[in-house]
């Protein structure tokens, strides 16, 4: 699936989604995998300059899904509303 399929599936909130398609957003703005232990993916962006270093940490469903609650908090996290809107001008 690509990316901007990824990014209108997790703004549709379904009740699940797929980790590897939350992990390709989060590769796309920068971030990589840093470590998964367990049921928790964590996810890092180095930064620029001028950016600090951001974590983001999130629990996962067998490894393979994640809840409803946590996309909610990947969105405002990584403000993808937003960005989705501000790609809808440039199309």
């Amino acid at each position: 699936m690509g990316f901007k399929k990824n990014v209108k599936e997790i703004l549709s909130l379904p009740t699940e989604m797929k980790f590897e398609s939350v992990k390709n957003i989060f590769e796309f703005f920068g971030f990589k995998l840093l470590k998964f232990n367990g049921s928790h993916a964590c996810f890092v962006n180095e930064g620029t300059n001028d950016d600090k270093k951001k974590i983001y940490t999130f629990p996962t469903v067998n490894g393979r899904n994640v809840k409803k609650w946590y996309l909610k908090e990947i969105i405002r996290f990584l403000d993808l509303q937003e960005w989705n809107e501000s790609e809808k001008w440039r199309s």
